[in-house]
């Protein structure tokens, strides 16, 4: 894979892998780690077609992130201070209405949060989702339709507050 080809890749799928990381491990130097570790191997040994790498890129990714769950737990140092400097996720979350809809997306339970970033973040299709998830179209749309009505619900307790 030549240099240019590399960073059109990059730039193409880095907010919609960081995202992904982000969702499954709700840790942002995790999420950095795993999402970098995916584009590495894609550069060492991608070789299909381009039309089916950011199925493969996900497919990686979520690879990565089950085996360093398997491995050992990620702790969270909060008493080093770090200067801050503005992460990806921060840059596609600017407004507040949207970094709100995230962090109650992450407080769903895994597999809809997972669905929801998948279609709505990453732009992954009913269909692309069922064969990435080993499932059929119809679950997954009810997956979905469980997990909107779940953030619905979420959403409209915080209302009533």
């Amino acid at each position: 894979m030549q240099k240019k080809d590399m960073e059109k890749i990059y730039g193409m799928h880095y907010r919609e892998l960081y995202l992904y990381a982000h969702s499954l491990c709700r840790n942002e130097e995790q999420a950095k780690d795993l999402t970098s570790e995916t584009f590495y191997r894609a550069f060492v040994s991608f070789d299909m077609k381009e039309e089916k790498l950011k199925y493969w890129l996900f497919r990686v990714l979520k690879n990565l992130y089950i085996d360093e769950k398997r491995k050992k737990p990620w702790v969270l140092i909060e008493s080093i201070e770090v200067p801050v400097e503005e992460s990806p996720l921060t840059q596609l979350l600017k407004t507040e209405q949207r970094r709100v809809l995230f962090e109650k997306i992450l407080l769903l339970p895994e597999e809809y949060s997972e669905l929801l970033v998948l279609f709505y973040f990453s732009n992954f299709s009913v269909s692309e989702i069922a064969r990435m998830k080993g499932a059929t179209e119809p679950g997954v749309k009810m997956k979905l339709m469980r997990a909107r009505n779940k953030l619905k619900g979420s959403l409209e307790n915080e209302e009533k507050l």
